[in-house]
């Protein structure tokens, strides 16, 4: 049944990569805060958030993204997700800020901490679609993460902290205030 269950997620995950492709972002000002509500609200009725603690901090300044609504809350959504399955066993937990991106005024830097490790070795191929370090994964949230940035014209960077955990740090458009 297990199997059943991840390859039904797996044609879930290929249909929403495939349609990132096909359709063009409805771009317009995103409140940051409201899509990580959503997610969190979404992940809690799917179980998937468990026991990990999520520690929120978001800058005054750096809450509004220029984007599509929908394919950034798709962005969110695997991002936190993913670090929700990686976040280890002892004491997981995970960290989301915003701020604004030093290295480009115009953006908004936003970085997902989770306590769980991914080895430096692996992290290139995260990002390509039916890899996945997990053994319940689809292989597809990471690549529809990317192809959303990408999209946005932004940044998306997995960062490994041995013996801390990792950062997924995403750079996406502000909105114009």
């Amino acid at each position: 049944m297990e199997e059943n269950q991840r390859l039904e997620g797996m044609v879930k995950d290929i249909k929403v990569y495939m349609d990132l492709f096909q359709n063009e972002p409805n771009t317009g000002s995103v409140d940051f805060s409201e899509i990580i509500s959503d997610v969190l609200r979404r992940l809690k009725e799917e179980g998937t958030n468990g026991r990990v603690e999520i520690v929120i901090s978001i800058e005054k300044d750096a809450t509004l993204l220029k984007g599509d609504r929908h394919e950034l809350t798709h962005l969110f959504y695997y991002l936190i997700q993913n670090s929700m399955e990686a976040a280890g066993t002892d004491n997981p937990k995970i960290t989301i800020t915003s701020e604004l991106d030093s290295d480009s005024p115009h953006y908004v830097r936003i970085v997902i901490f989770n306590t769980g490790e991914v080895p430096k070795e692996k992290v290139e191929n995260l990002f390509s679609p039916f890899f996945s370090t997990k053994l319940k994964g689809t292989g597809f949230g990471l690549p529809i993460a990317q192809v959303v940035v990408r999209k946005h014209l932004g940044r998306l960077e997995i960062k490994p902290l041995p013996g801390k955990g990792t950062s997924v740090i995403v750079s996406l458009p502000k909105a114009a205030s």
